[in-house]
């Protein structure tokens, strides 16, 4: 009887040591490396392990190679692109929904590249629904995301509580059509923090919200040391840096496009309007650049049109 006893017993203990064994296998699987902590996170080193960061929404990530998506097709459905957090049109609770993206990427200065997002998504950008997130250290470039429809960007889409710092899009374009909400690199920030966020050519073009870097920057988001050269047209609320914001603050940035387009007089060459009791401020602009096709004559580092800058 003690010796059945005591063979049960070690029968035991090998199976509660080899289970994390097998689930170790199993993230090895999806990534390069790392276990998803801060300290070590998971490795990023081709597109089928970025789809994979869908797995582990709240992690840690961190791109050890530049990625080429080109010919990609998610495992999701098949398509080009489903955004990495996913929410319900008229769903805001990004906080505590379980699909959308809370965790760390770093980019590790790496670039993505030729990736094309065209369905029909709400998110209709990379990561999609964020909350609690940190982005930094990411490149985009040569991709775009053309739904035509609203919230499109080529980052991500709505955000909640999150830090994005140095990340960038060179020749991206992000075509809303007769959407709102639409930006080069976010389109509708909620309390989150953007430094050091630039977006060099392309163009990004909507209906209203619309602007090179972000569409319209909510309540409590701040943006800093951020460029932009991307061509914008909108039919309303669409400056080169901002469609406009609302009790959000906007400073220290440069509009670098060529122009800014406009059917209505909402336009701007940092931002097309204000709400609430926010703040813009030294904000600069190309003295070359046009609203409509027209030199802007009154300027400013505290006005939608920014100061002068050659």
């Amino acid at each position: 009887m003690k010796k059945k006893n005591y063979t049960m017993m070690m029968l035991a203990i090998v199976a509660i040591t080899i289970m994390p064994v097998k689930n170790l296998h199993a993230q090895g699987e999806l990534y390069a490396g790392g276990s998803g902590t801060f300290d070590d996170p998971y490795q990023i080193a081709t597109p089928e392990q970025f789809d994979n960061i869908r797995d582990n929404r709240s992690a840690y990530f961190q791109l050890v190679a530049d990625l080429d998506f080109t010919g990609f097709t998610t495992k999701v459905d098949g398509t080009s692109w489903v955004p990495i957090g996913v929410i319900g049109e008229d769903d805001w609770a990004l906080q505590t929904n379980p699909l959308t993206f809370t965790g760390t990427l770093d980019g590790n200065h790496h670039t993505i590249r030729n990736l094309h997002i065209a369905n029909e998504d709400y998110q209709n950008s990379l990561l999609g629904a964020c909350a609690f997130a940190t982005v930094k250290n990411l490149v985009m470039e040569d991709c775009s995301s053309t739904a035509g429809n609203s919230n499109n960007a080529m980052v991500a889409s709505y955000t909640a509580d999150c830090t994005f710092d140095q990340v960038a899009t060179i020749n991206c374009n992000v075509d809303g059509t007769v959407g709102y909400y639409v930006g080069g690199v976010v389109a509708r920030p909620w309390r989150t923090s953007f430094t050091n966020i630039y977006s060099n050519g392309g163009f990004v073009k909507a209906d209203a919200a619309v602007g090179g870097l972000f569409g319209y920057l909510e309540a409590g988001s701040s943006a800093s040391f951020c460029h932009s050269s991307a061509a914008v047209v909108a039919t309303r609320a669409v400056g080169c840096i901002s469609g406009g914001y609302w009790d959000a603050t906007l400073q220290n940035c440069v509009a670098l496009g060529d122009s800014v387009n406009s059917a209505q007089t909402s336009a701007g060459r940092i931002l097309g309007e204000q709400w609430g009791v926010g703040y813009h401020g030294n904000n600069y602009a190309l003295g070359t650049m046009t609203i409509n096709d027209t030199l802007v004559t009154v300027t400013g580092a505290s006005t939608i049109h920014g100061e002068d800058i050659t």
